[in-house]
């Protein structure tokens, strides 16, 4: 019975010292909890452990690096680990510029020492004098937690619930509550004994986050400085839309959380109407997952799965089986995403060597930011999240925002299980951003073939990609004699425009390069701007054909463009004699797609579209694709990446 009392106590004290704060009861979610799998059998690093490898030597010390000129700015912080300084000092020029620009007045830093305490004092200065979100760069001051959660929310120790030590980000925003250290782990028992630890387990007082807190921790993912280097210069090139990213999101439900997918789904459309939903139990697996992010843009991934901070599991073959997805496969695979909510177990526990939250965002060209957790649990309620991003706030004010509508009418010990460990990697000061894009869609005029001589208007279409009415220019050229530029006003976004030029002339004989270019400051997909075509002009009376022109040598691939594509592309090839030409499409799988072209042609020039579509006309999905051309003494295979 005493260790049985032993075990119980903190959740009672817990519950008590809370009971009066509680204006009403949220019903305890029925949501599964996101577990710790692993295929190895890792286990969290514990406190002790992260501690004894941490510098005892430096004292602590905070100097100003740059302090803000513009006082009627909002103020952010940013702070900087003092080995790391020297080394970033024309990255931290640059963010403080974009910062400028964006009407913000940012002060940084430069920060000695290991004490939380010590840091969250400074914290508290700063929000005094104004200051509301602090980024925190390299390895700086951890605060960690320790409770017994209680999911069911009964102040009863049942199977599954037990003792949790982890970072907790929530220190550093909550500046006016009190945080206590009045327990300690008792390791026979795996529960909590009155004593001290400098491991916090108390949390009482006004609860409300006043602060955002960002965290940049490099030297668990390795090489600090190129690493971060590599961070500040795609995160100046998307702050000025210059970093590739696709408006859209792809939301992906392992099956423990399938009754809550669709839900889940509309809290991200809040943000991103364009998006790729995966629930079903049998399709959530690492083998769908690798290629789906591996051949697909998107600028937010919401990610739903048990994991560990090595990486993801999914269940398969009716919750039998796992299927595992390692954190060190994502330099390789280098998805082409910014934003990452990973509703993961420890995805985001940031102490731990190679974590996945880092992988995500230090290790890959677009990577930015992700959030999640450092323990068990994670985000509920997104909507709270989503809504504030929505309305153009930053990731750290939306992530603010979210956590004080959990404590805002107190906070119970099922909802400390859930949050307490939940964390923001990265830059908070970033926000979700509509794209400007806009693109070539085909060449209408001059023809495939035209007579020499001929006065042609030169036509083309162009469509905006973006998500905003846009003016831009384009320029068209055909061959070396003629060049012309015309101005397209207010288009919106999806619509497309037929543009006319200045008449051009057909000669001399021959074939004639066309090129068509948008030009757009900003424009975030460069594989649209630019269409390449060719014209042939031809001596006295000529027969206009859609597909065929008359040409001479061996066969030849003169153009694959798009490539990627979104909607359709458009394979050009030539031969020079009379011959029998399959022109297939076959998925990363290598099963067949799409046949193009069976069939014995004449020598000439082809060109041949493929919408997307399988040989039943059903749209197929994002990812590699390969086509092969095969003639008499002749076969080739390229790849193709389709984006939708």
């Amino acid at each position: 019975m005493k260790y049985l009392f032993l075990m119980l106590m903190p959740i009672i004290i817990f519950a008590d010292a809370y009971a009066p704060k509680l204006q009403r009861r949220r019903a305890v979610p029925n949501v599964t909890v996101t577990r710790w799998v692993s295929p190895d059998g890792s286990q969290p690093l514990k406190f002790k452990e992260w501690n004894a490898k941490q510098s005892k030597t430096k004292a602590w010390q905070i100097k100003p690096i740059y302090l803000p000129e513009n006082k009627l700015d909002t103020r952010v912080d940013i702070l900087v680990e003092d080995s790391l300084v020297s080394y970033l000092t024309s990255n931290l020029d640059t963010l403080v510029a974009d910062l400028v620009l964006e009407s913000y007045a940012p002060a940084v830093y430069s920060v000695s020492g290991s004490s939380p305490e010590s840091l969250r004092n400074f914290l508290i200065s700063e929000y005094r004098a104004g200051m509301v979100s602090t980024v925190l760069i390299g390895d700086l001051p951890v605060a960690w937690f320790q409770m017994i959660d209680d999911w069911n929310n009964n102040g009863i120790r049942d199977p599954g619930e037990g003792y949790e030590e982890f970072p907790c980000e929530l220190y550093f925003m909550d500046l006016d509550g009190s945080w206590e250290d009045n327990y300690m782990q008792y390791d026979t028992l795996d529960s909590m004994v009155p004593g001290t630890d400098n491991v916090f387990d108390t949390h009482i007082g006004n609860l409300m986050p006043e602060i955002s807190i960002s965290r940049m921790p490099v030297s668990v993912i390795g090489f600090p400085v190129q690493t971060l280097q590599f961070y500040f210069n795609k995160n100046h090139r998307y702050r000025n839309a210059q970093l590739p990213v696709c408006d859209r999101a792809l939301v992906y439900v392992d099956d423990d959380w399938i009754p809550h997918s669709y839900g889940w789904d509309q809290d991200v459309g809040m943000v991103y109407s364009d998006r790729v939903f995966i629930w079903d139990a049998e399709q959530t697996r690492a083998i769908d997952y690798r290629p789906r992010i591996d051949s697909a843009a998107y600028q937010w991934i919401g990610l739903f799965a048990h994991s560990w901070p090595g990486g993801h599991g999914w269940k398969y073959n009716n919750g039998q089986l796992w299927d595992w997805f390692w954190a060190d496969e994502i330099p390789s695979i280098n998805p082409i995403a910014v934003f990452y909510n990973l509703f993961a177990c420890s995805n985001a526990r940031f102490v731990e060597n190679g974590f996945c939250g880092g992988r995500y965002v230090f290790n890959t060209s677009t990577g930015l930011a992700s959030i999640g957790s450092a323990k068990t649990g994670s985000m509920l309620e997104f909507q709270d999240f989503y809504g504030q991003l929505a309305l153009g706030k930053t990731l750290g004010e939306s992530f603010r925002e979210w956590f004080g509508a959990r404590i805002s009418d107190g906070f119970e010990p099922w909802e400390k299980s859930w949050f307490y460990g939940m964390c923001l990697i990265g830059d908070g000061l970033l926000k979700t951003h509509t794209p400007i894009d806009v693109g070539v869609s085909s060449i209408i005029a001059p023809p495939i073939r035209v007579d020499s001589g001929s006065v042609v208007t030169p036509q083309v279409k162009v469509k905006n990609f973006g998500n905003a009415a846009v003016d831009f220019s384009i320029v068209l050229r055909i061959g070396t004699g003629y060049e012309d530029i015309k101005d397209v006003n207010g288009l919106s976004s999806g619509d497309t425009a037929i543009v006319n030029f200045f008449p051009w002339t057909a000669r001399p004989l021959g074939t004639q390069v066309i090129r068509c270019t948008t030009l757009l400051a900003g424009d975030v997909n460069a594989f649209n701007d630019l269409f390449i075509d060719s014209v042939i002009v031809v001596p006295g009376p000529g027969i206009a054909d859609d597909e065929t022109r008359n040409v001479s040598g061996k066969f030849g691939l003169e153009n694959i463009f798009p490539n990627p594509f979104i909607s359709r592309t458009i394979i050009s090839f030539a031969i020079s004699k009379e011959s029998r030409v399959d022109l297939v499409i076959y998925n990363a799988s290598g099963k067949l797609v799409r046949s193009l072209k069976s069939e014995i042609l004449k020598a000439g020039s082809y060109r041949v579209t493929w919408d997307g579509k399988d040989n039943q006309g059903i749209d197929v999905m994002s990812g590699i694709y390969f086509y092969t051309i095969k003639t008499e003494g002749y076969k080739t295979i390229k790849k193709l990446v389709l984006m939708r």
